[in-house]
């Protein structure tokens, strides 16, 4: 699989994170592909979703350490998303994942520098 959202269900917390590139699911793990209106998600729109999921599940109560139930605790979960004319707004989540990535990469590169000049 690849372009999907995976969740490991054996570590502290049920972080989601987003399969780019080829890998496969092992039995400790969930792997999630985005089916709403038949759409295929960009990857911007999938680092969107995941930062929605882990807002939800990324907490120490989800620990598997706590032994609350795996995955049936956290798999009827919502997440809330952008949306425009009830539906998702896939094009405001794209643009937002694209200025974050922007911002970081313009930070990165002032670090760099500011490093070099010292």
């Amino acid at each position: 699989m690849k372009n999907v959202i995976s969740i490991p269900s054996n570590s502290d917390v049920y972080r989601a994170y987003f399969q780019s590139n080829e890998f496969t699911v092992l039995s400790d793990s969930y792997a999630i592909q985005w089916v709403f209106d038949n759409k295929k998600l960009l990857p911007n729109q999938y680092l969107f979703a995941v930062q929605c999921i882990n807002k939800v599940t990324d907490l120490p109560i989800y620990s598997y350490k706590n032994k609350l139930g795996g995955w049936n605790v956290v798999k009827d979960k919502y997440i809330q998303l952008p949306a425009k004319n009830d539906k998702p707004d896939y094009e405001i989540m794209k643009t937002l994942i694209s200025a974050i990535k922007k911002l970081i990469i313009k930070d990165v590169v002032l670090y760099v520098e500011n490093k070099k000049n010292k």
